[in-house]
């Protein structure tokens, strides 16, 4: 069988569930590929293949897999998180939603990660919640300038 890039893959898998495609033997092929290279896929690419392996009949191990690299990841808060990473992180959860795979760990991480970057735009538009606790869902949020 043919090795793939990552990127490749990830277009593989994001075109798959564009299609329709229903093919197990190349879902499993692909769920093989992705799972040996996985280390190597950029975040937007995890996305991509993430939201194909959802719509898929393929083994859960992909998206199982790729919430346990991300939550080791992101495991530490970054001051430094875009808003795109956040855009993507919001993806991968989706996709893993969508299939009900949502891991706790990786919510969790994913909540922080949102959490973290939020607070960083509050401050920089100098507005400041309070009373609200990240791991709570349901808070009243009081904006104070």
């Amino acid at each position: 069988a043919e090795s793939h890039p990552p990127q490749e893959l990830a277009t593989l898998w994001w075109a798959a569930a564009m299609l329709g495609v229903h093919s197990d033997a190349m879902m499993m092929a692909l769920a093989q590929q992705t799972l040996t290279q996985l280390a190597g896929f950029s975040l937007k690419h995890l996305l991509m293949a993430t939201w194909g392996a959802a719509t898929s009949s393929a083994n859960p191990q992909v998206l199982l897999a790729t919430q346990d690299a991300l939550s080791l990841s992101f495991a530490e808060p970054n001051s430094q998180i875009s808003a795109s990473t956040v855009k993507e992180l919001m993806g991968v959860f989706w996709s893993c939603q969508l299939a009900d795979l949502l891991a706790s760990c990786f919510s969790a991480v994913v909540r922080q990660v949102a959490w973290t970057y939020g607070t960083r735009l509050d401050r920089k538009r100098n507005t400041c919640l309070r009373n609200i606790d990240p791991g709570r869902v349901g808070n009243e949020a009081h904006i104070y300038k």
